[in-house]
Parts: structure tokens; sequence; C-alpha cells
């Protein structure tokens, strides 16, 4: 399984970071 880019987990902390906010 390929691992996720940077670019992935950089739009998932942003996600999270969106529902702490």
């Amino acid at each position: 399984q390929p691992r996720p880019s940077s670019e992935k987990i950089a739009a998932i902390a942003d996600k999270l970071d969106l529902k702490k906010n």
C-alpha cells in the first residue's frame, strides 16, 4: 500500500484543526 503523501497528511491535519476550532 502506498504511504499517504505529505499533501494528504496536511489535508487531514487541516480537517482536524478545523474540527478542533
